[in-house]
């Protein structure tokens, strides 16, 4: 079967428990450079509009280097072939106490091992993602945020901090998961910012009162993948936190001229920023924030824009990229000065001990 030339689903060889043999090392590139694509989408495999033929083309139609579909509690046994993107195994663990994406399983999801219950389900889920990714997935959006107060920070990656932003609430839940990463990192506990376009609907179909469409690869995360693109290098990418979050700015940046990268140790260093975006459409603004507290903003445009900062005042260093009316934009992941004790012994361990130190009025929300 294909499409337009670009698509087969023709795979590789079926394992007998219905896995596909996903090879994680087969590199569809060999640049090392950041790779664009999307952490979180569905099909009609699970609740999606989009059959997966309309999904691919969908997909190619958006550039994106790479995809995860990430389907409730299910997996697709036969991932798209495509000359344009890569295709990566994903599930999203769907409970009553929240959902997170295990991007890169290495086997299904075994509901009979689970037995009944959220807290079984969120188990084997983990079990699953521990040779991959695990994101929690709009974690401080209502009605679907992060319940389970018992999970151990330490076997989670990321947290989706942008999650379909042309959903009603989701202006709202990013600012209150931003200020939870605020806390994780204060902590000591290195866990990052990743996005994902939750994409449900078609191209024609709008979110209650959005005037934009909920479209694959909005937000489109960045992924930094030495030697390649492969699913392995993708994985490792975002396990080191070299990952970037945009939605359509054409965010361009280098840390000490290409030297140093998100989710790095710097050290004591004074850190060199050089910023641009492409869009010419909108004002932005990069607003860099040290240890919680935003030490100085610039004005962007497609020009680079340059930002010195002295590390040793500060034990991180994130950038969030706003609009001109303040609506997030982008985030790029924090460097560390990983001399800090912080960071050897995390005072956070759980994710009820987070939600007590999130601000009042954010756990409010």
């Amino acid at each position: 079967m294909s499409l337009n030339g670009h698509f087969s689903l023709k795979t590789e060889t079926v394992l007998e428990d219905g896995l596909s043999c996903f090879d994680f090392s087969k590199k569809i590139c060999t640049t090392s450079k950041w790779y664009r694509g999307d952490l979180h989408a569905h099909t009609r495999l699970s609740d999606g509009h989009n059959s997966l033929e309309q999904a691919v083309a969908l997909i190619e139609q958006q550039q994106l280097d790479f995809i995860f579909l990430t389907e409730h509690n299910t997996s697709h046994t036969f991932l798209p072939v495509s000359e344009k993107a890569l295709f990566v195994p994903g599930i999203e663990i769907t409970t009553e106490l929240g959902h997170f994406n295990v991007h890169g399983p290495r086997r299904p999801l075994k509901l009979q091992a689970a037995g009944f219950t959220s807290k079984s389900l969120i188990e084997e889920g983990l079990a699953l993602g521990e040779a991959g990714h695990i994101a929690i997935n709009h974690a401080l959006m209502r009605p679907w945020h992060w319940q389970y107060r018992q999970l151990p920070l330490a076997r989670i990656h990321s947290l989706e901090i942008c999650c379909d932003p042309t959903w009603p609430t989701s202006g709202e839940a990013t600012e209150i998961a931003l200020s939870a990463l605020t806390a994780l990192w204060n902590s000591g506990r290195r866990i990052y910012g990743v996005g994902g376009s939750d994409c449900h609907l078609r191209a024609d179909e709008r979110n209650p009162k959005a005037t934009e469409p909920s479209i694959y690869g909005d937000p489109a995360t960045f992924v930094y993948c030495d030697g390649g693109l492969s699913g392995g290098t993708l994985l490792q990418g975002l396990r080191r936190g070299r990952v970037y979050i945009e939605r359509r700015c054409n965010l361009k940046f280098c840390i000490n001229r290409g030297e140093q990268y998100p989710g790095s140790d710097v050290g004591a260093q004074t850190l060199r920023y050089t910023i641009s975006v492409g869009d010419r459409q909108r004002q932005y603004y990069a607003e860099f924030v040290a240890d919680g507290k935003t030490i100085s903003r610039i004005s962007l445009n497609d020009r680079p824009m340059v930002q010195d900062v002295d590390m040793r005042r500060y034990r991180w260093l994130r950038v969030d990229i706003r609009r001109e009316n303040g609506d997030f934009e982008g985030l790029i992941n924090p460097v560390f000065s990983g001399e800090h004790t912080c960071f050897a012994s995390p005072s956070i361990h759980t994710w009820g001990q987070l939600a007590e130190v999130i601000p009042a009025a954010a756990a409010a929300f």
